[in-house]
């Protein structure tokens, strides 16, 4: 991406950013190819959740780059080669963020100037520094708003936001937030959008099922410290997930280390005590741990919950010999 945008991902969370704040995240084409393959890659993860987009320095992003366009930076731009599917490169950048299959919250501060108002516009959420300016600028350089601009600013008072286009003029925060320019205006826009989906999350508890999934996928593969990580990444966003807890105490087990299981277990177990296959899998990690006579007991807490078939009463009735109880 040539250094021009960064992408951290973590627990699901991709924070986006653009990352040529010397010069105000000016968009040249290197910024506009960086953007068009943040996308891209963005768009091809399975473990993504959410989408933060922001500016590093003094503001989220001044427009075009209009020296290095003077200098014919964008001279080899086909504007009129749909690229990415009904956009062109241009458009791919503002249009993109509304083609990716989760939410993507804009987190903007400084100046928000021509391109970047449609940058920002692509985004479900925009969250604004209440300091921030704002001006479509493009009509003062003789050109449109045509990276997908109307067709992103659905939501915003029309009337208000022609007046904008035609005259190009700079507007501050609380107009951008009153005709619906911005969702809200907040004094840290960055962190604000990542406490808002901390609260969707509490919302939903079943985004934990996607931690879970990669954490079975990876056990199932024979990647137990895999599964460890994959449990270990959900339970930082969902603590005290009991499903989570029982299947990294088993991929622990699975991994060689047993003593950890067993701690492990004892944790899954105090989270969902009436969970008959959580109690079985503690009852192989102890027996493991050469702990009979509480393998024994845990083999027989998990029967009273359910738990039966012949090769579970064999491991218990092998217990029992190992615990010298028959």
């Amino acid at each position: 991406m040539d250094g021009r945008v960064t992408i951290a991902v973590t627990d699901g969370v991709a924070d986006v950013r653009l990352a040529r704040g010397e010069k105000l995240n000016a968009i040249d084409r290197a910024m506009f190819d960086a953007l068009a393959e943040a996308i891209d890659a963005l768009s091809s993860r399975s473990d993504l959740r959410v989408v933060v987009l922001s500016g590093e320095g003094e503001g989220f992003c001044s427009g075009l780059d209009m020296a290095a366009m003077a200098g014919g930076d964008l001279a080899g731009l086909d504007l009129s080669a749909r690229s990415h599917g009904p956009a062109n490169l241009a458009q791919q950048v503002a249009w993109g963020w509304r083609t990716l299959p989760v939410p993507v919250i804009a987190a903007v501060h400084g100046v928000v100037f021509g391109g970047a108002t449609q940058i920002m516009g692509g985004a479900d959420i925009r969250l604004a520094h209440p300091a921030t300016r704002f001006a479509i600028r493009e009509l003062h350089w003789g050109i449109v708003p045509d990276m997908g601009g109307f067709a992103l600013w659905g939501g915003v008072r029309q009337d208000v936001l022609r007046e904008w286009v035609y005259t190009a003029r700079e507007f501050d925060a609380v107009e951008a937030q009153a005709a619906g320019f911005v969702t809200r205006l907040v004094e840290d826009p960055h962190a604000e959008a990542l406490a808002l989906w901390d609260r969707l999350v509490a919302r939903h508890p079943e985004l934990a099922d996607a931690h879970l999934n990669r954490a079975i996928a990876a056990a199932n593969a024979g990647r137990h410290e895999l599964a460890v990580e994959a449990a270990d990444a959900g339970l930082k966003r969902f603590p005290g997930h009991a499903r989570l807890l029982a299947t990294r105490a088993m991929a622990l087990k699975n991994a060689g280390r047993i003593e950890d299981s067993v701690k492990a277990f004892e944790v899954a177990v105090g989270a969902d005590p009436d969970r008959a296959l959580t109690r079985h899998n503690q009852a192989v990690a102890l027996r493991a741990a050469c702990r009979y006579d509480e393998a024994c007991d845990a083999y027989q807490a998990s029967a009273k919950l359910g738990m039966k078939g012949e090769q579970f009463l064999a491991n218990w009735a092998a217990a029992a010999l190992e615990a010298e109880r028959i």
